[in-house]
């Protein structure tokens, strides 16, 4: 089952008043497969039926989506007593969550819609709720679930004044998707199918796209009439937008110059446009671009010197930038991402031999990265730390060197599209390697070795031992030295502990903890606790589904118990969200076993999930871990399936609760990557805890707590005992 429908399934199970039975649900879900199945249809589909297995499949997996997001909006619909907060008014409120960034609540909202929909056979009515779906989907970064619901809603019959602006919508949404995809071709056809039908500031902004589209097909007459065409209608934009629009439309003029090898006009219409720069609020954003823009064309002139200053300039704009989403961009198809800038700033400066310079972009890239990610969208506690704030002053490598110990090294990388660098930080200096892979080789060898070690097979010792001579032999790591790992991109899903480094496991040689960043580990490490409370747990949740009760995680915390006399633990129908926020808050020690899930679309949302109570169904997003005041907690471990990561996108680190624990004031965090054995986590949780009772620290703790595991005959492969990584202050 996908992680989207676990979600889903629990949402529904846990939502549905009394009134709700199974019956309706079946027949709400053959309305739904007969909506799909035998609706008109005014787009793309050509008649005769399915005609291949892998359009079979396709429709299956669509009418899935549907079915699962009907399901969630009739329970959001019916817990929210007629869905008061989730308008049903064709999309309108899912539309502005999009424009603010609130991805995951816009699903919701139109999930409300597409049930409204499916349940009153309003083909209408269902097929916006799909073109709203299928936006929330795209400005999130799933172009599977875009298109499908773009697709999809393309074979409802709709009442003739909708007619057009559905098409338009859908299409300009596929569109965009074979423009990622970089499928040119394709998109100049759909980019006409959507130009047909365009209405308001849509005929704007397809126009743009489509001379992007031509371009890259070196079309460049046509991408000029395109351009051309556009300036007609910034007019009908809104007025809040029309800057923005202006500013696109230069942009696309360089990036055509510069697909013509005209990089000397490229240069110049990017001067023009900072010279003719808009002082609104959004200045500082359209500023930000046409400097990226502009270090393009410095380079594709072999300006290195200048493109690095102009890169530079735009790291510094960048601090200027809110963290808003920006969905303009995306209705441009620019799909810009801030984090290339860093990147290439990166890039440059290792190259001209500034490697503490370029260490420190890295590091302002994560701050950006985090900023963007919340977006004002949590609510803080005070004096809780984000992490963030540091993006406003100047952190240095010499920060983190003087908090750091002989013997403790920190590696730190940036993964871009040709190469990564990996910087090893000691208290003498550092030093920074230059791994010659492709983004794309190193994520499919990482994702090759996480599944080779997840799924027990006999390769995994061979593909981590490639990845060691990759990412750590460079940093010459010598005997006793212990790793702080600072992850990036791909690299977040990697258990360095179970790489292999030709005679023993990485594991057996060092001691190995993770940071969310050097900025946030110099903070962690400054931290001084005022830990004075008790051991806190809870365990085995009651979810009201015997499927999905974890004996094995009450018994872990059972046997526990042993090492904490005054401990203060809650099992079943006991473990609530509120006993939770009431416990963890007063808790020297804080421990959770429960499952836990990830929320692809926004990490913000993804979840902890505890004992329904009278008012609500028990879940725990980690957004709302914010708020919590966790100063007095020395470590939180959350052991539960998958909660250590999150969503992992270009320049981005891990998003979910990793971030959200730290930032309301844990020093510390043991998190699972992946579902382990019942017996093997019992065991080396014992042995974990046991030793921090007796002064040992955490990442030695650990360490020996997984050796023990690794020592067992039963449990020596790396899936027992490579699970858990500690984030976090690692003393």
């Amino acid at each position: 089952m996908s992680l989207i429908k676990q979600l889903i399934t629990l949402v529904v199970i846990s939502s549905l008043s009394a009134s709700a039975h199974s019956d309706d649900h079946g027949m709400l879900l053959a309305q739904v497969q007969s909506a799909i199945g035998s609706s008109a249809v005014v787009g793309t589909q050509p008649p005769g039926g399915i005609k291949t297995l892998a359009a079979a499949q396709s429709r299956l997996r669509d009418a899935e989506a549907v079915s699962t997001l009907t399901a969630e909006g009739r329970a959001l619909y019916l817990a929210d007593s007629g869905g008061g907060t989730y308008t049903n008014s064709m999309g309108a409120a899912a539309d502005r969550l999009i424009e603010q960034g609130e991805f995951r609540q816009a699903i919701r909202s139109a999930a409300v819609t597409l049930y409204l929909g499916v349940n009153s056979r309003n083909d209408t009515q269902t097929a916006f709720a799909k073109v709203i779906l299928a936006s929330a989907y795209q400005a999130s970064g799933d172009l599977r679930n875009a298109q499908t619901f773009a697709s999809g809603a393309l074979t409802h019959r709709v009442v003739s004044n909708y007619f057009y602006l559905l098409k338009g919508r859908a299409n300009k949404i596929l569109a965009d998707v074979a423009m990622r995809e970089e499928n040119y071709a394709k998109a100049v056809d759909l980019y006409g199918e959507a130009l047909d039908a365009a209405q308001a500031d849509l005929r704007f902004y397809v126009r743009a796209s489509l001379a992007l589209a031509h371009s890259k097909l070196k079309r460049f007459g046509k991408a000029r009439e395109s351009v051309k065409d556009a300036e007609g209608f910034v007019a009908i934009v809104p007025p809040q937008f029309q800057a923005a629009a202006r500013g696109s439309l230069l942009r696309i003029r360089g990036s055509v110059a510069l697909q013509e090898g005209k990089a000397d006009e490229a240069e110049r219409l990017y001067e023009d446009a900072l010279k003719t720069q808009g002082v609104d609020a959004n200045a500082a954003y359209d500023k930000f671009w046409i400097l990226e823009g502009l270090g393009r064309a410095r380079l594709a002139k072999g300006d290195a010197a200048g493109a690095l200053g102009t890169y530079m300039e735009a790291v510094d704009v960048s601090e200027q930038v809110r963290g808003l989403f920006r969905s303009e961009e995306v209705k441009s198809a620019l799909f810009g991402e801030m984090q290339d800038v860093f990147s290439e700033a990166v890039r440059l400066l290792v190259e001209s031999g500034k490697i503490d310079t370029a260490w420190e972009i890295n590091e302002k890239g994560r701050s950006r990265a985090l900023l963007d990610m919340i977006r004002n969208r949590v609510a803080l506690a005070e004096g809780s730390a984000v992490f963030a704030e540091a993006s406003n002053k100047t952190f240095k490598i010499g920060d983190l060197v003087s908090r750091i110990k002989p013997g403790e090294v920190v590696l730190s990388y940036r993964v871009l599209d040709g190469r990564t660098y990996a910087w090893a930080t000691r208290t003498t200096g550092t030093t920074v390697a230059t791994i010659d892979m492709t983004r794309k080789n190193l994520s499919r060898r990482v994702e090759a070795f996480r599944d080779a070690v997840i799924e027990d097979k006999p390769d995994a010792k061979s593909l981590g031992a490639a990845l060691h001579d990759l990412l750590v032999k460079p940093a010459n790591v010598a005997a006793g030295e212990s790793l702080t790992i600072i992850p990036h991109d791909v690299l977040h899903y990697l258990p360095y502990q179970a790489m292999w480094t030709g005679d023993a496991y990485l594991l057996q040689k060092a001691q190995i903890s993770y940071a969310p960043s050097a900025n946030a580990l110099v903070q962690l490490l400054d931290r001084k606790p005022s830990a004075t409370g008790r051991f806190f747990a809870l365990g085995n949740p009651d979810l009201g589904d015997p499927s999905r009760a974890l004996p094995g995680a009450q018994k872990e915390v059972e046997a526990l118990m042993t090492l904490f006399p005054d401990a203060e633990t809650y099992f079943g129908t006991q473990a609530t969200r509120q006993r939770f926020f009431d416990g963890a808050a007063t808790a020297r020690l804080v421990h959770v076993a429960s499952h836990g899930s990830v929320d692809p679309v926004d990490p913000l949302y993804s979840k902890l999930y505890l004992a329904k109570e009278a008012n609500h169904a028990g879940t725990v997003d980690a957004r709302e871990i914010y708020g919590l005041k966790l100063g007095g907690t020395e470590l939180v471990v959350l052991s539960a399936c998958e909660t250590g990561l999150g969503n992992v996108s270009r320049g981005d680190e891990v998003w979910g609760f990793t971030r959200s624990f730290l930032s309301a004031g844990a020093p510390a965090l043991l998190v699972s990557l992946w579902e382990v054995s019942d017996e093997a986590t019992e065991m080396l949780m014992k042995r974990f805890y046991g030793d921090l009772t007796k002064g040992i620290g955490r990442r030695e703790a650990l360490r020996n707590a997984s050796l023990a595991v690794l020592s067992d005959a039963r449990f020596s492969s790396p899936v027992y005992w490579s699970a858990f990584n500690l984030v976090g202050d690692m003393r």
